[in-house]
């Protein structure tokens, strides 16, 4: 994908997920990338930017207006938030779908935040586990498996899963970027340790 965009990535996503989805919201847009790091020789922004998310109440609508079809068009990424609650949002199935039909699907991250991706299709679980929106699932004639970040119990941390995404929207490796970010968190829990001793 190339261009100049409004917005780094485009968040949709469950009123129901509100609380995890505002503090990724706010930790991305705030996020600043380590210094030292190039692509091809070129530096990556010090910020991620600006990140849309809709805070309109999504039930008034019958379909996507105009101003949120601006907004995904002026997106460079996708970021779905993936659970129980958004795999049956018939607004995030269509976000998703626009964003797919202007752009393909190589910029669509998928962040899991519970349920089981794909449930519907696999005799383990019950349809009622899916996590994924009907557009991203393999039953559904999809031969693209999303990329996906895991957050649910005894996968990543939130503060990893930012990490990964971050990582994959600069095209940066994961370890490379991680390293560094234990470094600054280990250095600010010093620093918070000593200010809390004086």
């Amino acid at each position: 994908m190339v261009g100049n965009f409004k917005y780094k990535a485009f968040i949709s996503y469950s009123r129901r997920d509100k609380k995890i989805v505002d503090w990724f919201h706010k930790n991305l847009e705030s996020y600043k990338t380590p210094s030292n790091i190039s692509i091809e020789g070129k530096s990556i922004p010090k910020k991620v930017g600006n990140v849309f998310k809709d805070t309109d109440d999504l039930s008034s609508h019958h379909s996507l207006d105009g101003a949120l079809k601006e907004a995904l068009d002026s997106s460079e990424y996708l970021l779905v938030f993936c659970s129980i609650s958004s795999a049956k949002s018939k607004f995030v199935n269509e976000e998703i779908n626009y964003f797919r039909d202007k752009y393909g699907e190589k910029n669509i991250i998928s962040i899991i935040l519970d349920g089981e991706p794909n449930a519907t299709s696999n005799s383990q679980f019950s349809d009622s586990e899916e996590s994924f929106p009907l557009a991203l699932r393999l039953d559904n004639n999809n031969s693209y498996n999303p990329l996906a970040v895991d957050i649910r119990k005894t996968k990543d941390s939130k503060q990893k899963a930012l990490i990964k995404v971050v990582a994959n929207m600069f095209h940066i490796w994961f370890d490379d970027i991680w390293k560094r970010e234990k470094r600054r968190l280990f250095i600010n829990r010093v620093i918070f340790s000593i200010i809390s001793i004086l």
